[in-house]
């Protein structure tokens, strides 16, 4: 969920962003069988994180949230010290 709304918001405001699954089931892009990777970041597993080039957590959600894409357009927002969009997620 986390990861399809980066990709779409990412596309829809022109920003190179990678975005990937870490997990033990099978939906995921990088293994974590013991659940170490949610702990460090202080997510749940349904939670997501924003990290900078540098290695910096530039923002983090630690559930599902209600709104992915709206949430993650205005982490980007933040982040990039962009206006809000007016046309909405």
């Amino acid at each position: 969920m986390w990861a399809e709304a980066a990709r779409r918001v990412a596309r829809e405001m022109d920003v190179e962003l990678d975005a990937w699954v870490v997990g033990s089931d099978e939906d995921a892009d990088l293994g974590e069988p013991d659940g170490a990777w949610a702990r460090v970041y202080d997510v749940g597993s349904e939670g997501a994180v924003l990290i900078r080039p540098d290695g910096h957590v530039a923002w983090r959600s630690r559930s599902a949230g209600d709104d992915p894409p709206g949430e993650m357009r205005s982490a980007l927002e933040t982040v990039l010290h962009r206006r809000p969009s007016t046309t909405g997620a």
